[in-house]
């Protein structure tokens, strides 16, 4: 038996700026974009995280319901 299933998704995008304690990493922003952020969205972010913040860029998905 041959089956077809129809899946709708959301491709997005995000930045997640990560506080680094030395005990544990915790996300304390993300922002979302629908498309790759720029090397100029990846700044932009950047400058205004403390010492001890990082930032991650992820490629996401998630049920469109």
């Amino acid at each position: 038996m041959r089956r077809t299933v129809e899946v709708n998704y959301i491709e997005y995008w995000v930045i997640r700026v990560i506080k680094d304690t030395k005990i544990s990493k915790t996300v304390v922003k993300e922002v979302e974009y629908a498309t790759p952020p720029t090397e100029q969205d990846v700044i932009d972010v950047l400058l205004y995280c403390d010492k001890d913040e990082f930032i991650s860029v992820a490629h996401n998905y998630r049920m469109d319901r």
